[in-house]
């Protein structure tokens, strides 16, 4: 999977037209399907390596390669699970009391 403003998307394919970088389509987890060019995704070690094989080293120029590790971060981040452990882990904090004064006239 590659990564798209921090969301996980899947790789489609190119789209023709002439731009700097070249435009691929990508699809959303939500089924959603948008126009992206190629240096704006972050592309995992695999990924990166399958387009390279493809296209050779002279069409990655500018591409964004993301470390397994970090891909893997950005995914915990958006899991439901994971995030509750991480806040169910956390030292729960006692309410304090606090008095308040009425004001003198």
């Amino acid at each position: 999977m590659a990564f798209y403003k921090n969301r996980e998307v899947a790789l489609i394919g190119p789209v023709d037209g002439a731009a700097a970088s070249p435009t691929y389509a990508i699809l959303h987890k939500d089924g959603n399907r948008e126009h992206v060019q190629l240096d704006k995704i972050q592309l995992t070690t695999k990924e990166y390596e399958d387009l390279r094989k493809q296209h050779g080293d002279q069409g990655m120029f500018g591409v964004n390669k993301i470390e397994d590790k970090d891909a893997q971060e950005l995914r915990d981040s958006m899991d439901r699970k994971k995030i509750e452990e991480k806040q169910g882990a956390q030292v729960p904090v006692e309410p304090v009391a606090v008095k308040v004064e009425k004001a003198k006239k």
